[in-house]
């Protein structure tokens, strides 16, 4: 099982949206929400890294999200597995992201 505390960044003016599609995701829960409203706190608990990863690609693919920003990770039975050798981590995941591409400060 693996327990992620993350950072979901949102277009301005979405956060209803965004946080109704949040709810829906089984797994996912929000503990907060920024002053501007452009960022939520939430978190998300998985099977497995690739569970994660595809939970996290579900919802990079929902329009009003920018970015969601992985910040605590708790692995919990996965170290074990990579430990035992019972398992090899795919090491792809979390590509550059629509946040970063829309940064304000990059055109300076």
């Amino acid at each position: 099982m693996i327990y992620s505390g993350s950072i979901v960044f949102i277009e301005p003016d979405c956060l209803e949206e965004v946080s109704e599609m949040l709810d829906d995701l089984q797994g996912v829960d929000i503990h907060g929400v920024s002053k501007d409203k452009k960022q939520l706190v939430v978190s998300i608990e998985a099977e497995s890294d690739e569970l994660l990863e595809e939970l996290s690609r579900k919802i990079k693919s929902f329009e009003p999200v920018l970015d969601i920003g992985h910040h605590v990770m708790h692995f919990e039975d996965e170290v074990d597995n990579i430990l035992q050798g019972k398992k090899i981590p795919d090491l792809k995941g979390f590509q550059r992201s629509r946040r970063r591409e829309k940064n304000p400060l990059d055109a300076v």
